[in-house]
């Protein structure tokens, strides 16, 4: 029996998984060599393993969770929905070192639609360069989103951030993934919520809980085999609030 890929890669091809065909013929024509150099093509998935992507994405900032993501860091063209109960979790804390990153790279950062209003002097001492900080204000969701596809589309942005009114349908889920393939950018969606057994067509899903030892991430979704247990991160306080009207910065 020989295993072969597609000849004509088909819309899953260019994904994920790869479309293999299984076709009788002599055994003794596949080696353990050539088996193994099949099993090489990124686009294979073994189940006991993660999926290995086609680029490497940028380093969260904290090795011990780059180690758990199949992009050993935030997935560049890829959309990460991120969970939790109330502002001030370390949601914001978990995205600094790469939003930092971006701009020190020349590559913008956008916040549309954040629940308070940024303060420049905390993003600056985060290591965010302010020339490339994007503040977008819109007034309804299809707005939000329509700003968020338009940016991901740019091969100038390093990261968008979206805080949505309510969760996306699932059309919506898609464009933005889309978009994300197509400028090679990493957007973040933040939700506010308790609820983290609904189905979301987004390849990364993780939900931060502050803890008394620190920030606590739980990856509910990854490409590849399932996370068994979550990752603690050490909580670095931050000495200057990132936005305004009270929020809890030194948590975030």
């Amino acid at each position: 029996m020989t295993l072969q890929l597609s000849a004509n890669p088909t819309f899953a091809d260019q994904g994920f998984f790869a479309k293999l065909y299984l076709c009788t013929a002599n055994s003794k024509t596949m080696t353990s060599a050539s088996l193994q150099s099949i099993l090489q093509d990124p686009r294979i998935w073994l189940g006991a393993a993660l999926a290995q992507p086609v680029q490497q994405g940028i380093s969260t900032g904290f090795p011990a969770l780059d180690q758990q993501l199949p992009s050993h860091g935030w997935p560049y063209g890829g959309i990460t929905e991120l969970l939790y109960e109330r502002s001030g979790m370390g949601e914001l804390r978990l995205l600094l070192p790469s939003l930092a990153s971006h701009t020190q790279q020349q590559r913008w950062v956008v916040l549309i639609g954040p629940p308070y209003i940024p303060f420049p002097a905390g993003w600056q001492a985060a290591g965010v360069d302010l020339r490339y900080l994007l503040w977008l204000r819109t007034t309804t969701q299809t707005d939000q989103l329509w700003a968020m596809e338009q940016v991901l589309r740019s091969p100038n942005c390093g990261s968008a951030l979206l805080w949505p009114e309510y969760t996306p349908v699932d059309k919506a889920w898609r464009r933005l993934q889309l978009a994300a393939e197509e400028g090679g950018g990493h957007g973040v969606i933040l939700e506010e919520t308790a609820q983290d057994q609904r189905s979301s067509p987004v390849g990364l899903r993780l939900r931060v809980t502050h803890t008394p030892l620190g920030i606590q991430v739980n990856i509910l979704k990854r490409r590849g085999s399932p996370a068994t247990s979550p990752v603690l991160l050490e909580a670095t306080p931050c000495n200057t609030p990132l936005f305004g009207r009270g929020h809890m910065s030194w948590l975030s």
